[in-house]
């Protein structure tokens, strides 16, 4: 307790020096009295400069928030498209492409290790899964690798370089990957999976990061939720591509893990042209001129970009008077250890929804909900399926988008989790008595039919539908927005660790749980969903519209009394009308 308490007053001791200003400023408020007597004969005088100065200056804070946040300029436009084109699409493309061509992969390792062992007898089809497991597995595993190193990284050197040269890391992927057939080596493909990881990893600690930061208030959740956008195309690209008939065939699989370095090229020509964050070049650089610059051609020429300055130089001076943010710091200081707990809450609660469970078997699920006979004369057609899901999560996607910065972050997350929980509940009563493995027994309290297989599959569509409402975007929207540039990096790179870990728990979780449950395992997201709902419900305050500056006031116990993180809009409104006081009561 003392050394957290040590760790408090790191933060604490700063902002009490600023306790004797309002003394200094005391006898300044005998002046005003003197004005107010004198007010009466010089009413005359401040209506001379009304139409020039004091109309002007009053309204200067609010017309450029309008301004700014209204308009969408063509520099604004191809930075979101150069970040998420290689980072998002990228991330969702290593996240679907080898689900289609599972079956090819683990043929060409039996198929290498039987050459390699001739005189033996060689690799067994159940090592060989065990292979392409480990290979798929280690994706996660160094994905938290990359997210830590990039944010580290991105501190330091800047978002825009950091999603440049992390290109790299695409580039070594694709070459290990692509010619591990040619070269009859299966290792090179799990390098390339884990160089894959990596690159994932830094993507999606970073990319979230920037598009906060270089987005206008008003609009900044649908900017920021283009990231979530771009990885449901790019599961849904991946999905397409690996259909047999495509370039998912045989002898072509290898050329799948080449077509994402079309994706870094493209960022690498967008973003070359872009400008860097205007908070990292304030802040961490503290070039003021670079970062005005930065922010005008965002907004374009013409737009007064002073309020978002004077945003800027406000979450600078805040971070001057505080001591350095260190990762213990999250954890030791309250008013940082609030919002990381929701962060992690948030994440977690994309993954344990459920879906990667749904998005990665799938395939088995549609073939359980299937009849027989549709299964023999259609075999591809529990493939249409997973492709028809990923298409339908594009269009709840796009859908949401708008209604982000409308609806609020609270509304459509809680409204997200309510729709899953529902569609996994009905899901489980009519895929209770429907086994997915040979061998297993299941007992359900709904006969398998054609109605029910109906609903079921359905109910699976309604499920990935609750998730591009809420759980899909919000997260990698939200945890760069509860934090100050100080903080924000390590708490992202925390918050996409946590993301990653829990994913893998669930990718092993799953299939025991389902062959343990048969159709019941839904009950496991049910109760996840309901107590995450209830959670966000008490707990998760609405920042649409909200200021950096304005957000970490609600989490600040030195500007509140109150020290639960569920406030109100109207909660805020006392801070925001004294933000320009030098100190508070609270």
């Amino acid at each position: 307790m003392e050394n957290n308490t040590s760790q408090e007053q790191r933060f604490v001791e700063e902002p009490r020096v600023e306790d004797p200003k309002p003394d200094e400023s005391q006898p300044k408020l005998e002046e005003p009295k003197q004005e107010a007597v004198a007010q009466p004969d010089e009413e005359p005088q401040p209506e001379q400069p009304k139409p020039d100065e004091e109309p002007d200056e009053g309204r200067k804070p609010e017309e450029p928030e309008e301004e700014p946040g209204s308009q969408l300029t063509m520099i604004l436009v191809l930075t979101v498209i150069g970040a998420t084109v290689g980072s998002g699409l990228t991330m969702g493309y290593n996240i679907g492409v080898c689900n289609n061509p599972q079956e090819f992969i683990i043929d060409f390792i039996e198929k290498t290790s039987d050459d390699r062992d001739s005189y033996k007898a060689g690799m067994s089809r159940n090592a060989a899964q065990n292979v392409f497991a480990f290979a798929v597995s280690i994706f996660c595993i160094t994905a938290p690798i990359g997210a830590l190193g990039g944010s580290i990284f991105a501190q330091r050197f800047g978002r825009k370089s950091c999603l440049l040269w992390n290109n790299f890391f695409l580039l070594a992927s694709v070459l290990f990957q692509s010619t591990c057939v040619e070269a009859k080596a299966y290792e090179l493909f799990i390098i390339g999976r884990a160089f894959a990881g990596i690159n994932t990893g830094v993507n999606a600690a970073v990319c979230p990061m920037y598009l906060s930061e270089i987005s206008p208030t008003k609009i900044r959740g649908a900017v920021g939720g283009c990231f979530q956008l771009s990885v449901v195309i790019g599961i849904l690209v991946s999905q397409i591509l690996g259909f047999n008939s495509i370039i998912g065939g045989k002898d072509s699989w290898p050329w799948l893990f080449a077509v994402i370095l079309l994706f870094g090229a493209v960022q690498v020509g967008a973003l070359w042209c872009c400008p860097e964050s205007p908070y990292f070049l304030y802040i961490q650089r503290g070039d003021q001129e670079e970062s005005r610059r930065a922010l005008q051609r965002l907004r374009g020429r013409k737009a007064d970009v002073s309020s978002e300055m004077n945003t800027i130089q406000q979450e600078d001076k805040k971070l001057k008077s505080e001591p350095e943010v260190k990762y213990r710091d999250l954890v030791d200081v309250r008013h940082l250890r609030k919002p990381l707990v929701l962060s992690l809450m948030t994440m977690v609660a994309q993954q344990l929804s459920g879906i990667n469970a749904i998005m990665y078997y799938s395939s088995p699920i549609f073939e359980s909900a299937l009849d027989e006979k549709t299964v023999v004369e259609k075999p591809d057609a529990p493939k249409y399926l997973v492709a028809a899901v990923g298409a339908w999560n594009l269009v709840c996607t796009i859908v949401t988008m708008p209604l982000i910065d409308r609806a609020g972050r609270k509304t459509l997350m809680l409204a997200g989790l309510g729709c899953m929980a529902s569609a996994a509940l009905i899901a489980a009563l009519m895929l209770g008595g429907v086994a997915t493995s040979e061998g297993q027994e299941c007992r359900g309290i709904v006969r398998e039919n054609d109605a029910s297989n109906a609903i079921a599959i359905t109910m699976v569509f309604v499920y990935v539908g609750g998730f591009a409402i809420g759980p899909g975007p919000i997260p990698w929207l939200i945890v760069p927005e509860l934090f100050s540039a100080g903080a924000r990096s390590k708490a992202v790179a925390v918050s996409t660790t946590t993301n990653w870990l829990a994913n893998a728990a669930v990718a092993y979780l799953f299939p025991v749980l389902q062959g343990a449950m048969c159709g019941w395992v839904f009950l496991v997201f049910v109760a996840t969903c309901v107590g995450f709902f209830l959670y966000f419900l008490f707990f998760l305050p609405e920042v649409k519209g909200l200021t950096f500056v304005q957000i970490q006031a609600l989490f600040d116990d030195r500007r509140r009394q109150s020290s639960r993180p569920n406030l109100r809009r109207d909660d805020l409104q006392p801070i925001l009308e004294n933000d320009k006081s030098p100190a508070n009561e609270s």
